[in-house]
């Protein structure tokens, strides 16, 4: 009786806490709205796209269920840990089309150098050598490919239009598109001179 009880109370605190991870998602996404900036910014199935800053995957599991099984997620981020958590969901959900990359400070390290866009979500604000990051990126994107940041303008972030701007033309790119998304969420995309 009492490992009945065991398996019954074990299985009931596992139902708790993945009913919680799955709010959790969807208050973010109701947040975020990752499907809308995907539309916005043009996410096909088929691209190959490099996420900087990726954590725990929050975004790269968007990503790839919108590249499908013929694109590809370089999964980037200077915390091992995060990534290997998200290595972790990738094999317990099955997903194949995600590869983590542990980068650099002032390097994504991406694998390939064909990228057919690099996107960031609530990440660039984090980054403390921005040029030189944004620098060494273009070696890994097609020359048409977009950078993208999703990010916001408080006063922590201090992401100002006229701030990436400055950045972007230090490193060799063009601020092409500027929006206001939704709940302080602003949409930066920049393209190669």
């Amino acid at each position: 009786m009492k490992k009945t009880t065991r398996c019954f109370t074990l299985l009931v605190s596992t139902i708790c806490v993945l009913s919680l991870l799955c709010a959790a998602q969807s208050r973010r996404d109701l947040r975020d709205k990752p499907e809308k900036l995907m539309d916005i910014v043009g996410v096909k199935p088929g691209m190959i796209i490099g996420e900087a800053g990726a954590g725990d995957g929050y975004l790269s599991f968007h990503l790839s269920r919108r590249v499908g099984a013929g694109g590809r997620v370089y999964a980037n981020d200077i915390n091992r840990r995060a990534l290997q958590r998200l290595n972790d969901r990738c094999e317990r959900e099955g997903v194949t089309n995600i590869t983590t990359v542990t980068g650099k400070i002032a390097d994504p390290l991406y694998p390939v150098n064909d990228l057919d866009m690099i996107v960031m979500i609530y990440a660039f604000h984090d980054f403390t050598e921005k040029t030189e990051w944004l620098r060494n990126a273009k070696k890994y994107i097609k020359p048409s490919a977009p950078v993208v940041i999703f990010d916001d303008q408080d006063s922590h972030t201090k992401l100002s239009k006229e701030y990436v701007a400055t950045l972007a033309d230090d490193a060799g790119y063009n601020l092409t598109h500027f929006e206001k998304f939704h709940n302080g969420l602003y949409i930066y995309i920049l393209h190669l001179k």
